[in-house]
């Protein structure tokens, strides 16, 4: 008499062997995505920088703000761009006052930081579009439409409550968030300190 063996997923050992294959997978692809959000506050050093404006929220959320730095724009002083970024934000010109097409065109752009002992925090001293060979930098994304530079940390959520202590260190310019520095530049926003 000739048996043919079920099929994969009548057979309950294999049904069992594939379903615990599949949780395995899951839990694989979910400890690489908490890997990757934790690997910067591992890796990282934990440095302050200076906050100069607070925007509110457009979600319309009472507890949530958005975060400039010192270096969210490019700098007025030339000085600071290398090369190659001052040929790009010459581009962003161009193309707002030609209209161009190519408008939503960015470029990753790594900001050089120096550490002023006397305030405590890190500013930027060098603007350029390739990676700096030595030293504390950040790395943001610099976009045509708009003379901004984005890293990520301009999100914050706070306790309600503290919106004003907040913008009067701003305007006292004694507001700093501190962040998580990895090596490559990435960073993630800790919290928000007020400088004596």
């Amino acid at each position: 008499m000739n048996t043919t063996a079920p099929p994969p997923w009548k057979d309950p050992k294999k049904l069992g062997l594939g379903l615990f294959a599949a949780f395995l997978f899951q839990l694989l692809i979910l400890s690489g995505l908490c890997a990757k959000g934790l690997v910067p506050r591992f890796m990282s050093t934990r440095i302050k920088v200076r906050v100069t404006e607070l925007k509110e929220s457009n979600w319309r959320k009472s507890n949530h703000l958005r975060l400039d730095f010192e270096f969210s724009k490019p700098p007025k002083d030339n000085a600071l761009l290398s090369e190659n970024a001052r040929l790009f934000f010459k581009e962003v010109e161009t193309s707002k006052q030609n209209n161009s097409e190519d408008f939503n065109i960015s470029k990753p752009i790594f900001i050089s930081l120096k550490f002023l002992k006397n305030e405590d925090v890190w500013v930027p001293f060098n603007f350029s579009l390739e990676k700096p060979k030595d030293g504390k930098f950040i790395v943001g994304k610099a976009f045509r439409h708009q003379k901004q530079i984005l890293f990520g940390i301009e999100d914050f959520y706070f306790r309600e409550g503290n919106e004003e202590l907040y913008k009067q260190a701003v305007d006292g310019k004694k507001l700093v968030a501190e962040i998580f520095l990895a090596p490559n530049g990435q960073c993630q926003i800790k919290t928000l300190v007020i400088q004596k």
